[in-house]
């Protein structure tokens, strides 16, 4: 599979985990994106979610 290629389990995920209130990168971790944040919040423009902005 791609990097950029999706899976329907992992969209899944990354609803939950947005809705849930994690960040991108907590989001990104969760999924083994971690490496590839840029995809995860290109995935999240795409699907219209909205995380919360990371905790410093």
């Amino acid at each position: 599979m791609a990097p950029s290629e999706w899976t329907e389990t992992e969209v899944e995920e990354l609803k939950a985990a947005i809705n849930d209130g994690l960040s991108v990168e907590e989001a990104a971790e969760i999924l083994d994106r971690a490496h590839r944040v840029d995809e995860v919040i290109q995935k999240c423009r795409e699907l219209g979610l909205e995380p919360k902005k990371r905790q410093s």
